[in-house]
């Protein structure tokens, strides 16, 4: 099995490509990690507790 980390495929050759795929990875994790972590949903009168799906952030 081959080990596929994100942080090690890089699409760019040069030095200032690769930093800049590792700014926009960045940016692309701590967006939805932002807006995931305003949302408030209701909780009233639920069995178990609700929280937003972080992948499901991400692919939207």
């Amino acid at each position: 099995m081959v080990d596929r980390s994100p942080i090690k495929d890089f699409h760019a050759k040069r030095r200032e490509s690769v930093t800049q795929e590792i700014f926009s990875r960045l940016i692309m994790y701590n967006f939805p990690e932002m807006m995931t972590s305003q949302v408030v949903i209701s909780q009233k009168d639920k069995q178990h507790q609700y929280q937003v799906n972080f992948t499901v952030a991400v692919h939207v």
